[in-house]
């Protein structure tokens, strides 16, 4: 789509989510996470809810259900649990950029005998969607933006916010089952 037509406004929300807040919540034991991003992290998480885009209402959405499968009779019975990851990467270029752990060079991407996937690419474990939105915001900092002629601040990458859903239940006749599921949320780049 054209710059300046909404992408990244309809996937994460209004740029001024990245505002100032108390950023006293974020769980930072030792420290490492620099002021000026639990700031912006904290603003995100917290801003309302007729403004967020499509990201943060389906993570939250996510998490609501897996709760509520938790909880319900059928899955307490069936000891149900789930284990949630992300990975947040940017296309540019050509080259895959991890946002949540850069380095120095791109990863590679490689086929597998049913699908494409990327080594080393930084996969880490979050307990609830205020969590992802905190990785989302601070890969998101990392990002590659430029001035363009349509917009101030033009996304210049594609951008692929990968969750990884992991089910475990007890059936009593088939004894421990594990599902897995992947969803990919993806911001493109502008064009002019």
């Amino acid at each position: 789509g054209q710059t300046g037509s909404g992408k990244t406004f309809s996937m994460s929300g209004p740029e001024d989510f990245l505002g100032a807040n108390s950023a006293d919540t974020i769980a930072d034991p030792d420290n490492l996470i620099p002021p000026e991003i639990k700031v912006a992290c904290q603003k995100v998480i917290s801003e309302q809810e007729q403004l967020q885009g499509l990201i943060p209402r389906m993570l939250k959405y996510l998490f609501r259900k897996l709760k509520e499968a938790e909880n319900s009779p059928e899955g307490k019975a069936k000891q149900l649990s789930h284990k949630v990851e992300v990975s947040f990467v940017e296309i540019y270029n050509e080259k895959v950029i991890d946002l949540l752990q850069p380095r120095d060079g791109p990863l590679n991407v490689r086929q597998g005998q049913d699908c494409f996937f990327i080594d080393d690419v930084a996969t880490l474990p979050v307990k609830n969607a205020r969590e992802i939105m905190y990785l989302f915001v601070t890969g998101s900092f990392n990002r590659r933006v430029s001035s363009t002629a349509m917009n101030k601040e033009s996304s210049r990458s594609h951008s692929l916010l990968y969750v990884y859903v992991t089910r475990n239940e007890v059936d009593p006749h088939l004894g421990d089952i594990t599902k897995k599921s992947k969803m990919l949320l993806v911001d493109l780049a502008g064009s002019e």
